[in-house]
């Protein structure tokens, strides 16, 4: 378990160094509208292109790691970024310089499945929660880096300087990644040699289960990405707070998703694989709650507590989601696909909150509690789909239990 241990930290601080590279333009986009001659709305295509590379390198991403592995895609995942990171450094005009992120968005959203498929085949599925929660700690831990780096590294060498900082540690990682990851031992019975059969890359793809999971993910990142980009402009225009106030009440709710992160996935280790998907069903329960409750807060006073227990609820569903998604694969050859396809859903609801909910604001003439019905409704999806999703893995645990009981009685 300590090697497990050794190949999720590595992949997890790999992940986080290509968050840390998706994040680098926030902190700088001031600058970076000055020196590349860009306004408002056309500096924020820097985010939108990567979030529309991810989504579309993600489903192939996972058909050819099927096929190649997780340690070579990686590998090849941080060399597209290490390329996009350079093409950055050597830009002078805007066009150059959005390649370079389309690169890193695409290699962003093939990483994140390769460090799911190294810690799904290293770990037991009963000791997959705690790592898998850690990990959805990723953004969070790599965003909290960047904000606070680049206001070190800025005022002596630049934006290109966090570009820098980004390609020296991509390389640091590429060769951590090379040396260290690997795959475990295959335990071969009687002398025989064993024998993997080939699977279709397209097989990856059939899962019933797997779909159900993308269609719950992709309900869920719709209200969880309105919550963490509004939520500031909310105080701001709702509560009237400044924008500084805004913004230290909003991290609040960072500390409650950090808290959970850990606190759940020891839960998760504790819970028998088969109640996981009761699990989801009521995190997804708690976030369709918060969902409509959270742009109706007006106690100023009770924010910090009310924030922080939004962040908890807020960071249940993914570890919860990533943990049983090995389980639904057709076989352990196909997680890798099953991955993916929570990747992409998740990806295109992250795309759709945003686009949503400024119709629905403005609509109600700046009322944000408008937001509460239609956030409502399109989480109870969720949640009748994550009730689908616990019968159905009752029966394929049942299933697998009574092979498991006949397989014993034979031996």
């Amino acid at each position: 378990m300590k090697k497990a241990w050794t190949m999720a930290t590595i992949a997890i601080l790999t992940g986080i160094v290509f968050v840390i590279g998706l994040y680098k333009v926030p902190p700088t986009m001031v600058l970076l509208m000055s020196d590349l001659q860009i306004d408002m709305t056309v500096v924020g295509l820097t985010m939108s292109v990567c979030a529309i590379a991810a989504m579309i390198a993600s489903l192939p991403g996972g058909a050819i790691m099927q096929k190649f592995g997780p340690k070579s895609v990686g590998i090849a995942a941080i060399i597209m970024a290490a390329l996009g990171c350079i093409i950055g450094i050597v830009s002078n005009n805007f066009t150059v310089f959005l390649i370079g992120r389309a690169l890193e968005g695409a290699s962003f959203g093939i990483i994140a499945i390769v460090v799911t498929t190294i810690i799904a085949i290293w770990f037991p599925a009963e000791k997959r929660g705690l790592p898998m929660s850690i990990f959805t700690l990723w953004v969070s831990f790599g965003m909290l880096i960047i904000f606070n780096v680049t206001n070190l590294i800025v005022p002596s060498f630049g934006w290109r300087g966090v570009w820098w900082l980004h390609l020296l540690l991509l390389g640091v990682f590429l060769v951590l990644f090379a040396t260290v990851i690997n795959y475990p031992e295959k335990q071969v019975d009687s002398g025989q040699q064993s024998v993997q059969p080939q699977v279709s890359i397209l097989e990856g793809f059939k899962s019933l289960g797997a779909w159900i999971l993308g269609i719950i993910f992709l309900l869920y990142a719709v209200g969880n990405v309105i919550f963490n980009t509004y939520y500031p402009t909310f105080l701001q225009q709702s509560l009237g707070l400044e924008l500084s106030t805004s913004n230290f009440y909003t991290s609040i709710a960072t500390l409650g998703m950090l808290f959970c992160g850990v606190t759940i996935g020891i839960v998760l280790n504790k819970v028998k694989n088969k109640n996981h998907p009761f699990l989801l069903f009521l995190a997804m329960i708690l976030s369709t709650a918060v969902s409509y409750y959270q742009f109706r807060i007006t106690a100023i006073a009770y924010l910090p507590v009310i924030l922080f227990f939004f962040g908890v609820i807020w960071q249940m569903v993914p570890p919860i989601l990533h943990t049983i998604a090995p389980d639904v694969a057709t076989g352990p050859e196909t997680i890798p696909a099953t991955l993916s396809v929570v990747t992409v859903c998740s990806a295109v609801g992250g795309m759709i909150g945003p686009v949503i909910l400024g119709p629905i604001v403005a609509a109600a003439n700046g009322n944000w509690a408008a937001t509460g019905f239609p956030l409502l409704l399109i989480l109870f999806v969720g949640v009748l789909a994550s009730v689908f999703l616990m019968f159905m893995m009752k029966k394929k645990y049942q299933v697998t239990k009574k092979q498991e009981t006949a397989s014993v009685e034979v031996g």
